[in-house]
This record gives C-alpha cells, sequence and structure tokens, in this order.
C-alpha cells in the first residue's frame, strides 16, 4: 500500500510538471525467467515459464541535474509448465504485471544509462491449476536496466534496453501443502523501443 500511494503521488507530480520535464518511453521485447518451483518428493518436480513477450512502459521527472524518478510498468506473458518424471504438464499461460518506482541517469559511458528501481509483481495465471490453485501471488521485485540511447530526432530517442529482475516466488498453494520456502527468481530482458521528452 505504500509503495502504492508514492507511486499515486509521482504520478500526481508528473502530471503537473512543466513542458520539457516529462519523458515517456514505451519498449518491446521478450523476458526469461528461472524456474519458479523445483523440489523433489518422490521424484524432481520443477515448474518453469517459457520465453514472454514484454511490454515495458516508463514515465519520469527531473530530480537533479543529471537524475531522473520515475514510474515503470512492465507486462508479459508465457506458457508455463510442469515436468516431473520427464513427463511436461502445460499449466496454461501466465502473465505478470510490476509496478516500479525507482531513478535513472547516466553511466560512466556515452550513450549508456542506468534505471534502478523497486516495487510489485503480481503474476496472473490464465487457469487456477497446479500451483496456481489459489490464485497468483504478489511478491516485491528488485530491477536494474542498462541503456544504449541514441536521438533520431529532437526530443526523441531509440533505446535498446537489458534488464535484471530479482523476486522471490511461492504461492497459497504451496504453502498450504507444506512448502514454506520461497525460491528465488532471476529475469532478465531484452528490449528495445524509444522515449520522448515534452
Amino acid at each position: 500500500m505504500r509503495i502504492l500511494n508514492t507511486s499515486l503521488i509521482l504520478l500526481g507530480l508528473t502530471t503537473t510538471a512543466s513542458a520539457q520535464q516529462v519523458r515517456l518511453g514505451a519498449r518491446i521485447g521478450a523476458t526469461w525467467s528461472s524456474t519458479l518451483m523445483k523440489d523433489v518428493i518422490i521424484a524432481p518436480i520443477t515448474v518453469k515459464a517459457g520465453i514472454a513477450p514484454t511490454l515495458a512502459l516508463s514515465a519520469s521527472i527531473p530530480g537533479g541535474r543529471k537524475y531522473r524518478l520515475g514510474l515503470e510498468a512492465v507486462f508479459s506473458t508465457a506458457s508455463v509448465k510442469a515436468t516431473e518424471n520427464g513427463i511436461d504438464t502445460d499449466l496454461g499461460s501466465l502473465r505478470t504485471a510490476s509496478l516500479l518506482l525507482g531513478a535513472e541517469g547516466p553511466l560512466m559511458v556515452r550513450d549508456f544509462y542506468f534505471r534502478i528501481g523497486v516495487g510489485l509483481l503480481k503474476y496472473l495465471p490464465s487457469e487456477k491449476t497446479g500451483i496456481f490453485q489459489q490464485g497468483g501471488p504478489t511478491r516485491i521485485i528488485g530491477n536494474f536496466t542498462a541503456e544504449y540511447r541514441k536521438s533520431l530526432r529532437p526530443g526523441w530517442e531509440w533505446v535498446v534496453a537489458a534488464r535484471y529482475g530479482l523476486s522471490s516466488f511461492t504461492t497459497k498453494e504451496l504453502q498450504s501443502r507444506g512448502f514454506t520456502r520461497s525460491q528465488a527468481v532471476h529475469r532478465a530482458g531484452l528490449e528495445v523501443g524509444v522515449v520522448k521528452d515534452f
């Protein structure tokens, strides 16, 4: 709730910022995720999402001479499968949506920038089955993004971004079955897009 309130305040600041201060961005790409669950009961069981088409939207305002404060929303969707005894079971599709509050600024190499943020990641399974029988969890996530930007025309830049995120993963269904430990999930993405200054 505290993150959401802070995000709403920042959105309000963005809408009232004067001209030439607001920067909006949009990127598309793909996200790879590490294993969501891995355990051994009688035989090894793993649950993993496939490569996920991804959309990232960002908005920022100046937070200093070189740095900016902003919000970033990232959406992705992928297929999910469980593997047990070498047999794959389709668990449908898994959408994720994250909202991050962060900062961005220049790196030490020309035309390269960073974005770092923390926020919430929501898992939205298409079917309530398997480990998602009681729905998808909401987890805290941290993100680091490195971007290469090049001017297209005045006020416009094209962007190539490499993104890394880290969160934990568990579900109510897993907890109800006695799986008390969370699994660390690594997310890596490659994206291309544009940013526009207003």
